[in-house]
């Protein structure tokens, strides 16, 4: 078994341990569903900003900005590449929820010690740029899909939403070298550092609410995996071939990003805008069960042919 292999089993148990911790807490009534919805909440607009300027505290190099522009540009092509596919699969307007599915990976909390592991630490900055293109279309395309309300993607709501005001800050550091006070930085990098934890003890309480028996007979769960999980990555493989001038290693960080399962957000997501919150939570752990078998298939044939 490789070292990859190994780094993404070991990160998908410990995502599933704390889950299961939430589902635990929630069943033993030490977290509500107001409880939950509140950590929630701290993870869209508190942790996960945090998590977004701590990985931008990088040195400014010409040739990082190179790599990390192509990243976030590819990206962006490829999701909204993405977006069209999800759309001709999910034609209904009330499948929303399974074309964000379709969309969006996990790329941080599967991504970052994936990428740290097989490729090293130097190229988590180029995942981020990889993220910055999924959180950009997360709070507008994104919101849009899951709320259904066009409101809530408004200029002003996008500028003044933590998650992309945290993003011209942590670009305003790489690009300046700026950094706060010591205290200030350590704050921000312990609020970003339990950003997985919140994430999946919340996941943990929505899984008390599931009824799993409903979901598995659920074509959609079938069809967004399968596209997610299978489909999406091997055209990224393909996609990555255009370019054999650029770095192999910058390349499989972007195949890394696209190949993750549904974002947990998904679940997040639909709960705080009052959708199937099961039908997203299902997909978030069904499509995260599943790349166990599908990531270390891409990456291996992407490590062949890359």
């Amino acid at each position: 078994m490789s070292e990859s292999t190994i780094v993404l089993i070991n990160q998908i148990i410990m995502m599933f341990i704390v889950m299961i911790l939430g589902l635990v807490l929630y069943k033993a009534k030490w977290i509500d569903a107001r409880g939950a919805s509140q950590m929630a909440d701290v993870v869209i607009y508190v942790s996960t900003p945090c998590l977004t300027v701590q990985s931008l505290f990088v040195a400014f190099e010409p040739e990082v900005l190179v790599n990390a522009l192509f990243c976030f540009l590819v990206t962006f092509i490829i999701m909204l590449a993405s977006i069209a596919l999800a759309h001709g699969v999910f034609r209904k307007p009330e499948s929303g929820l399974a074309r964000y599915g379709v969309v969006f990976s996990n790329c941080g909390f599967i991504g970052i010690p994936l990428v740290r592991s097989v490729l090293g630490p130097e190229m988590v900055f180029q995942l981020t740029a990889s993220n910055l293109a999924s959180t950009i279309l997360v709070w507008t395309y994104g919101v849009l899909q899951i709320s259904g309300d066009k409101s809530q993607v408004s200029v002003k709501n996008i500028l003044l939403n933590p998650a992309i005001f945290s993003l011209f800050i942590g670009l305003a550091c790489f690009l300046t070298g700026f950094r706060f006070p010591e205290p200030v930085t350590m704050a921000i990098e312990s609020l970003g550092d339990v950003n997985t934890g919140l994430v999946m003890l919340v996941l943990g309480t929505y899984l008390g609410q599931v009824d799993f028996q409903r979901l598995i007979v659920q074509p959609r769960m079938y069809q967004v995996s399968f596209l997610r999980l299978v489909v999406i990555p091997l055209a990224t493989v393909g996609f990555m071939l255009l370019f054999p001038t650029v770095a192999a290693d910058v390349r499989l960080t972007v195949i890394i990003a696209i190949a993750a399962p549904a974002a947990a957000l998904t679940a997040v997501f639909a709960k705080k805008y009052g959708k199937d919150s099961e039908l997203g939570v299902g997909l978030v752990a069904f499509t995260t069960l599943l790349s166990m078998v599908s990531m270390p298939l891409v990456l291996g044939l992407a490590l062949a042919v890359i």
